[in-house]
């Protein structure tokens, strides 16, 4: 009774009701949204690689696991390879054996997804780079810190104070701005205690239909200002 199945029998010259015998649902690709798709993608990727000598224990990184102890980190998040180093500050960090054992890792990665036949996309490839975002982080290699990319950073804050001098808004509003802050404090989690009447505000006119608009009480915008003010100093060592 699908429309899909309605379909197939219209090019087949079918009528609706033609009898359909067992009926094979496919996609071309794997389906990120299925129950445990995402872990079995993942797993494809680590053991696609491991398989040509990349993602070795002793370099990988695990959520919410002890990092390596060495030089060289490598992970991956579903589709995301990344590989990091511990290089000198000096000029010739280059020849290091920390970058010199990510570049060997990073050629591996590159022989493995040829073996079967991924392509390289070149404009998202980040070779070398002291400054680079990888999983929505922000890894600044010069200065030692990470943290949610300071462009995203800037542009909230700037949206935040915007809402601060219009006054006005919907919880439902208030409610996405604050989401998008929760991704910039996980690196600073002290910072949460901010929003504290700010939560009570959402909390109490939670019920409010999507086209209410609200004034923001005083504390509200004091606690709304303090975040965006903040948003420079929201990354962690």
């Amino acid at each position: 009774d699908t429309e899909a199945v309605r379909r197939l029998l219209e090019r087949e010259g079918r009528g609706a009701d033609a009898e359909v015998g067992p009926v094979c649902f496919a996609l071309s690709t794997m389906a990120m949204g299925d129950v445990n798709a995402t872990t079995f993608g993942q797993q494809g990727h680590v053991t696609l690689l491991r398989r040509h000598g990349a993602m070795q224990p002793s370099e990988m990184l695990t959520y919410r696991g002890v990092p390596p102890k060495g030089q060289t980190y490598e992970g991956v998040v579903i589709d995301d390879h990344c590989v990091a180093a511990q290089v000198p500050r000096k000029k010739g960090w280059r020849r290091s054996r920390g970058c010199k054992r990510a570049l060997e890792l990073h050629d591996a990665a590159q022989k493995a997804y040829a073996s079967i036949g991924v392509p390289d996309v070149e404009e998202k490839r980040q070779t070398g780079a002291l400054t680079a975002v990888a999983w929505g982080c922000e890894i600044q290699g010069g200065r030692g810190r990470a943290g949610s990319p300071r462009a995203r950073r800037a542009a909230l804050a700037a949206l935040t104070v915007a809402l601060c001098c219009l006054g006005v808004a919907t919880v439902e509003l208030l409610q996405r701005i604050v989401g998008l802050w929760v991704d910039v404090l996980l690196y600073r989690r002290a910072a949460f205690a901010v929003f504290r009447v700010t939560y009570r505000f959402m909390q109490r006119y939670k019920d409010d239909a999507p086209t209410r608009v609200r004034t923001l009480t005083g504390p509200v915008c004091t606690e709304l200002l303090g975040i965006a003010s903040l948003a420079p100093l929201l990354d962690a060592p």
